[in-house]
């Protein structure tokens, strides 16, 4: 789900969309103006006003052609596509900016249109679909933090359709990672759940013994 801003960053946000706007009106010709677009169209939509968020980052691609946020604005019409429910339309920008993406070596951009799309199918409870995207994604991260928290929710992913052989394989490969403490706890802990189900309960015992020996 998309995270709900914090109440005292709604004001921040409506601040954001004045001074950018300011910025519009009286310095059209700015080097700024797809940067101010961006962001306009970026606060509309944490306000969840999607339909002006859309207007904003359409009109950054239609009148600053040379702006270097063309592709980020495609990546925001996509996911503002998904919460207007337009999931086909989504879908296709989303496939659209990721080729592209990759092609340029836009990881960011490349890795938030995969995120955009597990959303999806986590929410429509496809998770054998999700699992191969997530599984794409783990091809095109760098980041080993990051793929520590992929690898940790294909297994939860795994757990949800009972194939608990592949949910411990994918929690065992955490450790592969670079894993935050709470990622790892809570990848030992799912292990151990795994193995309970798997009917190896003196393997999943000894992960849980383990765990509680250490200090933290």
């Amino acid at each position: 789900r998309e995270t709900p801003v914090p109440g005292n960053a709604t004001q921040m946000l409506v601040k954001v969309i004045e001074k950018c706007s300011r910025l519009l009106q009286f310095h059209s010709k700015s080097s700024y103006v797809d940067n101010a677009l961006l962001l306009i169209g970026k606060s509309f939509y944490y306000q969840q006003n999607y339909q002006q968020a859309m207007q904003k980052f359409r009109e950054l691609i239609a009148t600053q052609p040379n702006s270097s946020f063309i592709l980020e604005s495609q990546l925001w019409i996509g996911k503002t596509d998904m919460r207007l429910r337009n999931f086909a339309s989504g879908i296709d920008v989303l496939h659209t900016v990721r080729e592209k993406a990759i092609e340029e070596g836009e990881e960011d951009i490349a890795v938030a249109t995969y995120i955009e799309e597990i959303r999806y199918y986590l929410s429509i409870e496809n998770y054998t679909q999700a699992i191969v995207f997530a599984e794409e994604l783990l091809n095109v991260s760098t980041s080993r933090t990051k793929n520590a928290e992929i690898v940790y929710e294909t297994g939860l992913m795994y757990f949800k359709i009972k194939d608990y052989e592949n949910a411990a394989l994918a929690f065992k490969n955490v450790e592969r990672y670079s894993p935050s403490f709470d990622v790892e706890f809570k990848s030992r802990l799912e292990y151990a759940r795994a193995m309970r189900e798997l009917g190896r309960d003196e393997e999943a015992l000894d992960v849980l013994k383990a765990m509680r020996s250490e200090d933290k």
